[in-house]
């Protein structure tokens, strides 16, 4: 799955220190508008932060050109993940988790 490639390098860009991740619950989403169909992918991610510490599992949005993790530092940036969560996150195609790494 290209876009799976791809949402997996726009995750390792995302975090801090992506050697760490640890992945669970991943699902590929469809997304369909423009004419075009492809995947965004949602589950939860587990990985250092700046203090070399792991964070707990945040919620994120990856796809081909984006990726997005949950805060839990309220706010604008926490409203917004919700709207893309809910956006991206609804239409469950299949279950991916084993396929990230």
């Amino acid at each position: 799955m290209d876009s799976q490639f791809q949402a997996q390098q726009k995750m390792k860009e995302a975090l801090r220190d992506s050697d760490s991740a640890k992945y669970r619950d991943v699902q590929a989403y469809e997304m369909t508008g423009s004419g075009r169909t492809g995947y965004v992918f949602c589950g939860k991610v587990n990985a250092k932060n700046g203090f070399g510490g792991y964070s707990g599992a945040m919620r994120f949005v990856a796809g081909p050109g984006l990726a997005t993790i949950e805060t839990d530092e309220g706010g604008q940036e926490a409203m917004a993940f919700e709207i893309i969560w809910k956006a991206a996150c609804a239409k469950w195609v299949k279950d991916v988790s084993a396929y990230w790494q």
